[in-house]
């Protein structure tokens, strides 16, 4: 752990009492152990069970249970390290800058459980294994300094940060939907996300990849709910689903960033998808019906219940809605055509 090659600050909202004036912390040291002394000397200070949400500045964590706070706290001094290390990277390797919102920098998922049962994979190299092992562990050795998305390697981060370069600096673009990537790199990664190379067992869905196909399983072929919820008797077929229904029971906690909404709810993926619905700075017609082209669409959805009430088209076997892809006028339309590994190798070659 870094000693004295970064400036950690403590970001802990202090309250108004009679002793303490209030406001942010500010805190600064150069040795990590410290700067977590220092965490734990606030929260016995100031006990976690006098919180509705994390004391910590911008995090609207808020769990139902008040025991789970002091590991949520020690990694809000864990996730400053991680960011300053990205930072470093960031600044070493000449990458652009993160220009995703700064308004959930200090906001991190809860770590799920590691699982590590019915993997096959193998690796070349030991450092391959070891970055595999990552998505079972959920081990984060990095985080972005601009957003604070964490990452299980430097290598995302690269991806990351070199996603949002300029548009001018993009040079490479996809055949399919016309998006710009930095580097070849990233497009070939994008690419594979257009294939269609699996097919389920059970069914004639094909996906993009062996999670696309699991998740795929989860939801259409399988009853199995093992994750039950501790305050009612539902249950639910994956911990995500667990989560996002944990939210339900909490009061409303979180709150809509622009000052002239009084929008709250009760998780942060409301909280997100309002953002999107309401604040966004996109509001032109993005979908276009490719059969009667004057009819467009806000979202892919209206488009979809479009193409099927208006004229009679089917959704391919498994999929929930159709795939669109973006046109030389800037609008998107129906993929006519289904591509498959052979095609993409001869379209790009």
């Amino acid at each position: 752990m870094a000693t004295c090659e970064y400036v950690f600050v403590c970001e802990w909202v202090l309250p108004e009492t009679e002793s303490y004036e209030g406001g942010l912390c500010g805190s600064k040291f150069t040795n990590h152990s410290l700067f977590t002394s220092h965490i734990q000397d606030h929260e016995s200070t100031f006990p976690s069970a006098s919180f509705e949400e994390c004391p910590w500045n911008g995090c609207q964590y808020a769990p139902l249970d008040k025991s789970f706070y002091s590991s949520h706290l020690l990694f809000h001094a864990y996730h400053t390290f991680l960011k300053l290390k990205g930072g470093e990277f960031q600044v070493a390797k000449g990458l652009p800058e993160c220009q995703m919102s700064k308004d959930l920098i200090n906001t991190f998922p809860e770590s799920p459980e590691a699982r590590m049962t019915c993997c096959s994979s193998t690796a070349k190299t030991l450092w391959n294994l070891t970055d595999h092992t990552r998505t079972h562990t959920h081990e984060k050795v990095t985080a972005c300094n601009g957003c604070g998305l964490l990452f299980s390697n430097t290598t995302r981060l690269r991806d990351h940060l070199q996603r949002q370069a300029t548009p001018s600096s993009q040079s490479h673009f996809c055949s399919i939907c016309k998006k710009a990537f930095l580097t070849e790199r990233l497009l070939k990664e994008h690419i594979r996300k257009h294939i269609n190379t699996i097919q389920c067992p059970h069914c004639a869905m094909t996906c993009t990849s062996d999670s696309a196909l699991l998740r795929h399983i989860t939801y259409r072929h399988s009853n199995s709910k093992p994750f039950s919820c501790p305050l009612c008797r539902k249950s639910f077929k994956t911990k995500y689903s667990l989560s996002d229904h944990l939210s339900t029971h909490r009061e409303k906690s979180f709150s809509c960033f622009s000052s002239s909404c009084h929008y709250t709810c009760k998780s942060e993926k409301l909280l997100l998808q309002h953002m999107k619905n309401n604040h966004s700075e996109s509001t032109g017609e993005l979908y276009c019906c490719h059969v009667c082209d004057g009819a467009r669409f806000s979202v892919g959805l209206e488009l979809t219940n479009h193409l099927k009430t208006v004229h009679g088209f089917r959704l391919p076997p498994g999929h929930s809605r159709f795939r669109y892809v973006l046109c030389d006028d800037g609008l998107k339309r129906l993929q006519t055509v289904r591509l498959d590994k052979d095609d993409m190798i001869s379209s790009n070659s």
